[in-house]
């Protein structure tokens, strides 16, 4: 039987195949043709309303297990599938969970994460508050009191290494309801499910309306890598909880909303040794004069080797000093800087990327690159001592129309750091060449004008 002329129509018997017998079928399919595994799952699901029963009864081909609900009230049935699904999963194998809902009921979603707790390595949720609480704590059991809801399934996520949390935005008309805002977490009634190997955290869409994030009991200590997007809260919250992440080496910040008055300049000390790369996005209803001595005041991170900081509009820039100050109170030796919407005057900016700090750097990424940027690339291709270990130079031009100066400017940097033959296309800046090997800039680019770094009307970053 060919996979190419199944069809529903004329396949009806297929639903009262038993399981296994669809499922030798399918694995006939599968190995006969593996490169095309994703079309022969299309088929089996048109052909077969029983398809799930199939993938339960072949865990071994399977890793992921992603269910969708959106403007109704999600199936009964998925505890059914993920039951039948997560039962059999070989625990030697990765399993990511997806959960996505905008309902604001999602009945069972207890029994289901209880069956799936003890399987996944990786949970996505998409999740209104009430569903996410299911989802994170458990109740705590008090002697002598019942619950309303009956005894409930506890959750343990044994084996869930990341865990990604989208908080559908509450206190809005959805499915034809408002529903006022609460917070996630009721700390004298519950407590958060054990996590013991989570080293990668999400959050996203967080509000004050969730409560602090402090408040929250996730294992910071163990994380590796946190990010914290489209947030809008107290923001020396986010200082108590770095100060809390003591072995974390990769972290990314999405702030929005809050104005600069609201920070608490230097409040304590924050220590992440093991820190590697660091990203701050401001979005463009920042006050920013004070954002980079917000985050990097109290910061000693000496291992830090990314640095990434953007803002959303071409709005006032606090003072570049900062990140030196930072830099060179930290020991850094900065591999990779990104800079977005930096507005500042040229002689600043030259003395910026002129500084003794900044030598190590390997890779500069500039967006939204300004006319203010001449002045330090003129000055660079009179001076090659700057930024001498410098390899990948990566330009996006700004929406400004004056980029004729910009351009020259550019292209005496790079002919001042590689040599003739290798800007012309029968060089390849390849291995092998030992001409090549002397030359420290090996890639550059200055891209046309595209619009960078905006925010849609769901809080998410565009590049169009």
């Amino acid at each position: 039987m060919s996979s190419g002329h199944v069809r529903p129509s004329t396949t009806p018997l297929l639903n009262y195949l038993p399981p296994e017998l669809l499922s030798e079928i399918f694995l006939k399919f599968v190995a006969s043709d593996p490169d095309n595994q994703r079309k022969l799952v299309t088929i089996l699901s048109l052909v077969c309303s029983n398809w799930y029963k199939v993938a339960s009864s072949t865990p071994q081909l399977w890793t992921k297990f992603m269910y969708t609900s959106w403007g109704k009230a999600p199936s009964r049935h998925v505890s059914k599938w993920l039951k039948h699904f997560s039962t059999r999963k070989c625990d030697s194998l990765p399993f990511e969970l997806i959960l996505e809902s905008d309902y604001y009921t999602w009945p069972k979603i207890n029994e289901v994460l209880s069956i799936a707790s003890s399987t996944a390595t990786t949970l996505n949720l998409y999740l209104r508050r009430s569903a996410a609480m299911l989802a994170l704590f458990n109740p705590i059991q008090f002697a002598g009191i019942k619950s309303s809801l009956g005894p409930q399934p506890l959750i343990s996520w044994d084996r869930l290494e990341k865990l990604t949390v989208t908080l559908h935005v509450e206190g809005t008309r959805s499915c034809g309801a408002l529903w006022p805002p609460r917070h996630i977490q009721n700390p004298e009634t519950e407590v958060m499910a054990p996590m013991p190997r989570l080293t990668h955290l999400s959050l996203q869409s967080f509000t004050r309306s969730n409560g602090p994030l402090a408040t929250l009991t996730f294992p910071w200590a163990q994380l590796v890598s946190l990010e914290i997007g489209q947030y809008l809260s107290e923001p020396e919250g986010i200082l108590r909880v770095l100060q809390r992440c003591s072995a974390l080496e990769d972290c990314r910040l999405h702030l929005y909303g809050v104005r600069w008055w609201q920070f608490i300049l230097g409040e304590g000390h924050l220590s992440l040794p093991r820190l590697r790369r660091l990203a701050v996005l401001a979005d463009a209803w920042y006050d920013h004069d004070h954002l980079f001595e917000w985050i990097l005041a109290p910061l000693f991170a000496p291992a830090l080797e990314y640095l990434e900081l953007r803002i959303g509009n071409l709005g006032k820039w606090a003072d570049l000093g900062d990140i030196l100050n930072f830099i060179r109170r930290s020991g850094v030796n900065l591999r990779h800087l990104v800079l977005q919407n930096v507005q500042v005057a040229e002689d600043m900016l030259t003395s910026f990327l002129s500084s003794a700090e900044l030598q190590s750097l390997e890779i500069l990424t500039v967006l939204n690159v300004l006319p203010q940027l001449v002045s330090f690339l003129e000055y660079g291709a009179q001076n090659p001592g700057v930024l001498p270990h410098l390899q990948v130079l990566d330009l996006t031009l700004s929406q400004c129309r004056h980029h004729f100066d910009l351009r020259e400017a550019f292209d005496q940097f790079v002919a001042a750091r590689v040599p003739e033959s290798h800007l012309s296309e029968g060089c390849s800046n390849g291995d092998g060449c030992d001409e090549c090997s002397q030359v420290s800039l090996k890639k550059w680019w200055l891209e046309p004008c595209v619009h960078v770094g905006w925010l849609d009307g769901c809080g998410n970053w565009r590049i169009v």
